[in-house]
């Protein structure tokens, strides 16, 4: 699958029929940006990554890595939506795609990257949040740490999907 046909073809619909979700969207967006400037997040990243002035596909991988093996998914209790801040999943170790987003944009945004939070449907219902990342030095990066199904850099043919430019 090409990743670059496929996020050229993103901003295609324009519909949002899930309910709450821009207001949800804004709190992720305020999560992130707070956990971006958050002391322990920051260290995390300088100890998963090293020399962080050098934004590389490396990189990327390295935090990607880190979120996919040591960040276990786990739906939200009872249905029941909760966003944890970045450093509450990092501390707990767990959390669902949401969690996951909120986690790994903090961590991608206090060295430097811009963002896009992007939610897919395989149904009529918006159900997935992942991240797309970019920087001059990269360029488009699919960063979905919540399934097995896929892997870095991947990005599927979901039928709907939209992007939101964070930061």
């Amino acid at each position: 699958m090409n990743n670059l046909n496929n996020l050229n073809n993103l901003k295609q619909n324009k519909t949002i029929t899930y309910e709450g979700l821009e207001s949800k969207l804004k709190i992720i967006g305020n999560l992130i940006k707070r956990g971006s400037e958050n002391i322990i997040i920051r260290n995390k990243v300088i100890d998963i990554i090293g020399n962080y002035n050098i934004q590389s596909t490396e990189q990327l991988k390295k935090i990607y890595d880190f979120l996919f093996y040591n960040i276990k998914y786990v739906s939200d209790i009872n249905n029941v939506e909760t966003l944890y801040s970045a450093e509450k999943v990092l501390m707990l170790g767990y959390g669902d795609c949401d969690d996951k987003v909120i986690l790994g944009g903090a961590m991608l945004r206090t060295i430097g990257y811009h963002i896009f939070i992007t939610i897919a449907s395989l149904n009529i219902d918006w159900t997935h949040i992942f991240l797309i990342v970019y920087s001059k030095k990269t360029g488009f990066i699919y960063f979905d740490t919540s399934t097995l199904q896929y892997s870095f850099n991947y990005l599927p043919n979901y039928p709907k999907i939209r992007m939101y430019y964070l930061y």
